[in-house]
C-alpha cells in the first residue's frame, strides 16, 4: 500500500472523540465479524461462489419490484410516471445483469477456460487491445439500442494475454483483500450493490457498507436482496452520516476504502478537513501513513457526480483493473446519430466508469 509523507495519530483521536463509544462498538463488532467472513471466503471453492452468486440472483429477484418502487418514490416520481422505468435499469436490472455476468466467470474459471473466450476483442489507437463490453445478449440489444460500451486495456496488454490473465481475484481465490470500507453513492441505488460484489469478486475483499443518508429507506431491500452475503459474514450494512464514514475510513482494520462521491469527499479522506487540510495538500504531507491516505489513494471509485452505472465488470486482467483502474481504463459510449436521448437507458449500459 503506497503512502508518503509525515505521520500523526491526532487524526485517528480525533474521530474517536467525535464518535460516541455507543456508535462505535456496533461498527467495531460488524468489522470484527467481517474479519471471519474474509477468512471464510477465502476457503470456498469457484463452485461454490459461483452458488452464492445464483442465491443472490435469487433473493435479489425477490424484491425487485420494491426496489424500483422505493427508489422512485424516493425521487418524488408518483406510480405511473414514465421515469420510473429508469429506476428499475438503474437498480435491480443493473444488479441482475452483473450477478449473471460474475456466475458466467466463476463458471468458465472453475472449468478453466477465460471467462472473456467469447468476447470480441478489437484494438484502439495507440495498438491498445479493445474488450467489446454490451451488448453482449440479445436482452441488452433490445433494452439498449443504440449504446455499445468497450474497455481499453493498458498499452502493451495483448489479445491473448487478455483472455489468459481475465478472472482478477479469482484467479488466486485464496488470497484475501481483507476487510474493506465501501462508501455507497446517493444518486444511483445500484452502485452501492455492485461496489460491495465488485470488491468481493475482483479483490476477494468482503466489506462495510456505509450507506449514504439519501438512501437510507433501501436499507432493508439491501439486506434481503444481499443477506447470501450477510450471512456468512461477507457483508455488512450500517447507516450513518460524516462522522460515521470519517471513523470507517480511518479504522485501523479498514484495508481498502471505496467511494463513489464527490471531489470534496475524496480530499477530506486523503488530507482531512480544515485549514490543516490545506496546507498538508499544498506541501504534499498527508495526515497519517499507513490509515486513511493509503486506502484513499486506493479508491476504485472515485466519481465527480457520475450518474452512470457498471451494469456488467468484466473480470479484465490485472494489469486492466488495478487499483488505479479508473486511470488506466477508458469506456467508450456510442449513440447513434439522430437517437433522441434515452436517459436513464445510459446508466444500465454497461459504461465502466
Amino acid at each position: 500500500m503506497a503512502t508518503s509523507g509525515h505521520t500523526t495519530k491526532a487524526p485517528q483521536r480525533a474521530a474517536d472523540e467525535e464518535l460516541a463509544a455507543d456508535m462505535r462498538a456496533p461498527l467495531d463488532a460488524a468489522i470484527t465479524e467481517l474479519q471471519t467472513g474474509a477468512r471464510a471466503w477465502s476457503l470456498l471453492s469457484l463452485g461454490q461462489r459461483r452458488t452464492l452468486m445464483q442465491r443472490l440472483r435469487v433473493s435479489t429477484a425477490a424484491v425487485a419490484a420494491e426496489w424500483a418502487d422505493t427508489a422512485a418514490m424516493s425521487k418524488g416520481l408518483a406510480p405511473g410516471h414514465p421515469l420510473r422505468g429508469e429506476e428499475w435499469l438503474s437498480g435491480p436490472y443493473a444488479a441482475l445483469v452483473a450477478l449473471d455476468a460474475y456466475a458466467d466467470t466463476l463458471d468458465a474459471l472453475a472449468a478453466g477456460r477465460s471467462p472473456i473466450e467469447k468476447a470480441r476483442l478489437g484494438t484502439a489507437p495507440g495498438g491498445r487491445t479493445v474488450v467489446h463490453t454490451s451488448p453482449l445478449t440479445a436482452t441488452d440489444r433490445l433494452l439498449l439500442s443504440g449504446y455499445s460500451t468497450e474497455v481499453w486495456l493498458q498499452p502493451g496488454v495483448t489479445a491473448a494475454e487478455a483472455r489468459r490473465t481475465a478472472g482478477l481475484g479469482q484467479r488466486e481465490p485464496a488470497a484475501s483483500g481483507g476487510v474493506g470500507l465501501v462508501l455507497g453513492a446517493g444518486n444511483i441505488t445500484s452502485i452501492p450493490y455492485l461496489d460491495v460484489l465488485y470488491e468481493l469478486v475482483a479483490f476477494n475483499r468482503v466489506s462495510i457498507l456505509k450507506v449514504n443518508p439519501t438512501q437510507d429507506a433501501m436499507v432493508p431491500i439491501f439486506e434481503r436482496a444481499l443477506a447470501p452475503l450477510i450471512e456468512p459474514g461477507f457483508l455488512r450494512i450500517v447507516r450513518g452520516g460524516g462522522d460515521v464514514g470519517a471513523y470507517l475510513t480511518q479504522h485501523p482494520s479498514i484495508s481498502h476504502v471505496h467511494i463513489t462521491g464527490s471531489e470534496a469527499t475524496f480530499r477530506a479522506i486523503v488530507w482531512g478537513t480544515g485549514g490543516a487540510a490545506t496546507r498538508r495538500r499544498r506541501e504534499g504531507r498527508p495526515p497519517a501513513e499507513g490509515a486513511h491516505l493509503g486506502r484513499a489513494r486506493r479508491c476504485l471509485a472515485h466519481h465527480r457526480g457520475a450518474r452512470i452505472v457498471v451494469a456488467r465488470r468484466p473480470a479484465l486482467p490485472g494489469r486492466a483493473h488495478r487499483d488505479d483502474a479508473p486511470a488506466q481504463q477508458r469506456a467508450q459510449l456510442h449513440r447513434r446519430p439522430g437517437r433522441a436521448d434515452l436517459g436513464g437507458l445510459a446508466a444500465a449500459a454497461g459504461v465502466p466508469a
